[in-house]
């Protein structure tokens, strides 16, 4: 009656024998309803109450109330954001090998915001999310392995996750396949210069370091010369081909 599947959809119906068998100790009508209030789906939605359903339902190891109350607490969503119970949630769903769950520990251990970063409990639950063929765990630590992102870098794995994530359709897998470049050219000197100019001023107070005190026209200056004294510039701007 709620997903009209096989029948006209009846939402007050649905409700109501939710609420008979939640009454009854059914951990999946507890979530289902739960869902109802989150959605404003019930008649007098309640996130409290919907929360209320959910800690119940996860009360009686439902792995599906296990994972989205642990979601919630993650991220602060509907509740007062508790790293702590959304570790311990998360961690039960991931034994009762929910895939989503697995991806979100690994995610969060590996990005060490939400959770101390941890790559062994990142790399551990990455994988087995993806044994499970969830493409956001592809996706995740195809991007980890072809960008060397707290892991050694692997050009190969990480296009082997990659293409199995976007053969499932996730898009930020096939746009980073599309705009990926093995090869790409070298930073040129002179933005080089600059961008590392600005990441000392943001590091060191005024007046620490020399480069602070370059300006832009003075960076490009220097670059230029040491480009002459190297003989890839003229005085009047003609780029010459390094000899080997």
């Amino acid at each position: 009656y709620l997903a009209g599947v096989d029948a006209a959809q009846d939402l007050p119906l649905s409700e109501s024998l939710f609420k008979s068998a939640a009454g009854q100790g059914n951990s999946f009508a507890m979530y289902s309803l739960a869902k109802m209030h989150l959605a404003g789906l019930a008649k007098e939605a309640s996130e409290a109450q919907a929360i209320e359903l959910l800690a119940d339902s996860a009360e009686k190891d439902n792995v599906h109330a296990e994972y989205l109350l642990g979601k919630f607490y993650l991220r602060g969503e509907h509740v007062p954001k508790d790293s702590k119970k959304a570790e311990m949630l998360l961690k039960k769903a991931a034994k009762k090998d929910h895939a989503q769950a697995e991806y979100l520990l690994g995610k969060s251990y590996a990005l060490g915001k939400e959770l101390p970063k941890d790559m062994t409990k990142a790399l551990r639950y990455l994988r087995r999310a993806c044994k499970k063929e969830n493409q956001y765990a592809q996706y995740q630590l195809g991007k980890m392995y072809l960008f060397g992102q707290g892991i050694q870098r692997d050009e190969d794995a990480g296009k082997a996750y990659l293409n199995k994530a976007a053969a499932q359709g996730n898009p930020y897998a096939k746009m980073i396949l599309e705009s990926y470049r093995p090869h790409r050219p070298a930073v040129p000197a002179g933005l080089y210069l600059m961008r590392l100019a600005g990441h000392f001023t943001e590091i060191f107070p005024p007046g620490a370091l020399r480069i602070q005190k370059l300006t832009e026209q003075k960076l490009r200056a220097e670059i230029e010369e040491r480009k002459r004294a190297r003989g890839l510039r003229t005085s009047r701007g003609q780029t010459f081909t390094e000899e080997p």
